[in-house]
């Protein structure tokens, strides 16, 4: 069992991690932001596992990504509890910021230079994927007058 949840852990460390610079699409109705973070949720459902294909056959499509509205919160850097688990009812760090991304999952925050926690509101709970070496919550770090290009994956409903 450590062997698999390692990997899964280093899988999440892998997809999930933040993108940095990654070019995006028209950001929809999200505020433009001059120092902070500014990103799309991605909601991933289904089987993404890759396959074998057939020469002249086509594969069809056994997953979704879908871009929904989530509220999405900043906290200064908090680490995850000893236990590798996904959501969290009470994040033991400062809440910064929060706000809900529009109805196309794109969302943008000022924000102070700084370290900073990201997670969602996902069924009632916080929610991330991507933790870093040392145990950190979906780790975003914002330099002075810079904007850190974020893609937040929920990919528990997903297989990889």
């Amino acid at each position: 069992m450590s062997i698999k949840l390692s990997g899964l852990l280093l899988t999440s460390l892998f997809i999930c991690l933040p993108a940095i610079g990654e070019q995006q699409e028209e950001r929809g109705s999200a505020i433009k932001v001059t120092q902070g973070i500014e990103g799309r949720i991605e909601f991933f459902e289904g089987d993404f596992t890759p396959r074998l294909v057939v020469p002249g056959q086509q594969d069809s499509p056994r997953g979704t990504i879908t871009h929904p509205k989530r509220h999405v919160f900043v906290f200064e850097k908090a680490k995850a509890d000893s236990v590798v688990r996904a959501f969290w009812t009470k994040i033991n760090s400062k809440l910064v910021a929060s706000m809900d991304s529009d109805n196309n999952g794109y969302f943008s925050i000022q924000l102070p230079e700084g370290e900073y926690s990201l997670v969602v509101l996902e069924n009632g709970k916080y929610h991330a994927e991507s933790f870093d070496e040392e145990g950190n919550i979906f780790p975003v770090r914002v330099k002075k007058n810079e904007v850190s290009s974020i893609r937040f994956k929920i990919m528990y409903k997903s297989t990889h």
